[in-house]
């Protein structure tokens, strides 16, 4: 962590002492002191733009990290077929086992994508698991995490390139 940065976590535990300076009256001193370093967090990890390459070997996760195959080129057409994006096999995390269609035939499946804003976290239980977790476990079903390339393997979305 740089010297501005512990300055500021520095700061953050004397300036949520008093109530009224905390984002919000009603949160404890460790919640405010604890929401203010967590963002400090978020700002430097994207700052420092943390290279996470993303693997498609199941690792530990085993038979819940599935590799999912682009459709045929010819399906690709409109906003969809684009010269600079070319779509590629990505990997995905079920939350919290495996689909099996025969045998979960009546469960709620939820499509979930991390909120990572295309530069932190991922799907697999190390990298922010907890979160399909939580879902699957509400919703008593299953949850599909799609692992997304970060900018550290290609540039930023085409949308937020400008």
């Amino acid at each position: 962590m740089n010297a501005s940065a512990a300055r500021k976590a520095f700061i953050y535990r004397f300036c949520t002492i008093p109530s009224y300076l905390r984002p919000h009256p009603q949160l404890t001193y460790h919640q405010a002191v604890g929401t203010a370093l967590l963002k400090l967090w978020f700002s430097f990890a994207s700052t420092m733009e943390f290279r996470t390459t993303k693997s498609l070997d199941p690792g530990p996760e085993k038979e819940r990290f599935v590799v999912m195959r682009p459709a045929k080129p010819e399906s690709y057409s409109g906003v969809a077929s684009d010269s600079w994006v070319q779509p590629v096999p990505i990997g995905g995390m079920w939350y919290p086992k495996l689909y099996e269609p025969d045998i979960d035939t009546d469960k709620k499946i939820v499509l979930h994508f991390h909120g990572g804003a295309y530069v932190l976290g991922g799907v697999r239980p190390m990298e922010g698991g907890w979160g399909p977790e939580v879902l699957a476990k509400s919703i008593h079903g299953l949850v599909l995490c799609p692992q997304f390339r970060l900018p550290s393997q290609r540039s930023l979305p085409r949308g937020s390139a400008g």
